[in-house]
């Protein structure tokens, strides 16, 4: 009777959210007291729990010879446009068509892409596509939170994907070399933001008159 007692005197899973911080702060692991995420404080004890997780974490990344790279712990919402435009710079390197992706959720890079249709030999593989195949597969309400970014006005086919999944935003690096079916898009509710971004402009105009062919053939004419 005692422990049937106190499993019902636990908060109930589906109000996990609610009582995880509190009792990471009670425990004093971790405390979430600024309203940014990604800005915790950590008391000794929490630290020398992070610390050593950090450690067998980084041993095992070691021993399977693991590539790092660090990023910024913060990124402002309108520099994630930096991150698409590397995506797009990569796929230049590869070969390929330089447009990029990166889709955010909360604040957080959940995917990131770059048109690889050239690479691999793909009739659907533009950025956007990439970006959302790499995310994998997520819930109706991570989708309803999200951003998606891209270089280049996205084609018909991308903006379908973004009307499918109910994405409420999406922020364009630019539209001069090529745009996609924005006022439509709007139309159905999304949130479209032109940033009208030189870097992007530039890296795809410059590619165009290079390759026009392959352009072409990206875009179905």
């Amino acid at each position: 009777m005692e422990k049937n007692a106190q499993q019902s005197a636990l908060p109930p899973k589906s109000e996990f959210s609610e009582w995880y911080h509190e009792l990471l702060a009670a425990a004093e692991i971790l405390d979430v007291r600024y309203p940014v995420k990604g800005l915790c404080v950590w008391p000794p004890f929490g630290f020398s729990l992070r610390k050593n997780i950090y450690s067998i974490i980084r041993e095992l990344l070691d021993e399977d010879q693991h590539e790092e790279a660090l990023f910024p712990l913060l990124i402002p919402e309108n520099e994630f446009m930096k991150e698409a435009d590397e995506e797009a710079k990569k796929g230049l390197a590869e070969g390929g068509i330089p447009i990029g992706s990166v889709i955010v959720i909360d604040g957080k890079i959940v995917g990131r892409g770059h048109n690889r249709r050239v690479q691999k030999g793909s009739a659907i593989l533009h950025a956007e596509m990439d970006c959302l195949e790499n995310a994998g597969r997520l819930s109706a309400s991570e989708y309803q939170r999200s951003t998606l970014y891209s270089t280049l006005s996205p084609c018909d086919m991308c903006s379908g994907a973004v009307l499918l999944y109910g994405i409420p935003k999406v922020i364009i690096g630019e539209n001069r070399n090529f745009q996609g079916p924005e006022e439509y898009v709007r139309s159905r509710g999304v949130e479209v933001v032109v940033l009208d971004d030189d870097e992007c402009t530039t890296i795809m105009s410059d590619f165009i008159k290079q390759k026009p062919n392959l352009w072409n053939e990206d875009i179905g004419e």
